[in-house]
């Protein structure tokens, strides 16, 4: 693939993947905890999961990550 073309993917692929704000905000907590869930599934696959022992700095560390990922979910 060339540039344009892998640029052009990911822009729709970007696209498709976005939630809306409303989406998110109608969200029901059991439909929040299930997303966190399916989080910390992925981490757990890579070996990432946090630790249950874990300090403020790490605590802190992981609540970052977790803003990251929440915020790319609600792009709109």
């Amino acid at each position: 693939m060339d540039k344009q073309k892998t640029q052009d993917w990911k822009a729709s692929m970007e696209l498709m993947n976005q939630v809306t704000l409303e989406e998110v905000r109608d969200r029901t907590p059991a439909e929040r905890m299930l997303i966190h869930q399916a989080f910390l599934n992925r981490l757990t696959a890579m070996g990432k999961q946090p630790k249950a022992d874990r300090d403020f700095e790490d605590h802190m560390a992981w609540s970052r990550i977790q803003e990251i990922y929440l915020a790319r979910q609600v792009r709109s």
